[in-house]
């Protein structure tokens, strides 16, 4: 499912392809030089920028994953009390979201 930011992306893409692209000696076609979304060109860069673009974003989850599965271990070795349970609670509360998440993205793909 693409959503507002893949299409953004996209376009980012494409200005930044156009713009770069002489500077290597590479002449563009004339009926891609403007970003159409509705054009297979198009939506073919906004098919690209929905796969890299959920895929940074699993990325991103699993490093915060791990870092809070970490701090979760940490926290449960070596605090104690009320700030230890608080802090213990949160991180199972990011590690939830996290796991809904990836799950949003997933089902997307």
């Amino acid at each position: 499912m693409t959503n507002k930011t893949h299409k953004e992306m996209a376009l980012l893409f494409h200005t930044t392809y156009e713009t770069l692209a002489p500077k290597y000696g590479y002449e563009t076609r004339k009926d891609t030089k403007v970003f159409d979304p509705e054009s297979k060109n198009g939506q073919l860069m906004i098919e690209v920028c929905d796969i890299v673009g959920n895929q940074i974003k699993l990325n991103t989850l699993n490093a915060i994953k791990e870092w809070a599965e970490e701090e979760v271990k940490h926290t449960k070795r070596h605090s104690k009390g009320n700030y230890a349970d608080g802090r213990v609670e949160a991180l199972q509360d990011l590690l939830t979201y996290i796991k809904e998440q990836e799950e949003i993205i997933n089902n997307e793909s």
